[in-house]
């Protein structure tokens, strides 16, 4: 059985993907755009700062470290 979620993808660590990727979880990870736009709409709460560099930094973590599980990853941007 395939599970499917969607997520932001800050929160990716590699224990996570691990997780993930044994239970064949597909993801989508939400982007808003281009890093301006994305970071404009997604703000963390501790420090205001925007989401998008850890966002891309995390896929680009499971590109490197996890290729057998890059292809179920679909990026969903607005």
């Amino acid at each position: 059985m395939t599970f499917y979620i969607t997520s932001n993808g800050y929160l990716l660590t590699d224990k996570i993907v691990e997780f993930l990727y044994k239970h064949d979880v597909m993801l989508t990870i939400s982007l808003d755009g281009l890093k301006e736009i994305h970071d404009s709409n997604r703000k963390l709460a501790l420090n205001n700062g925007g989401t998008f560099d850890n966002v891309i930094k995390n896929v680009m973590n499971i590109e490197n470290n996890f290729p057998q599980y890059i292809n179920n990853i679909f990026l969903n941007a607005l």
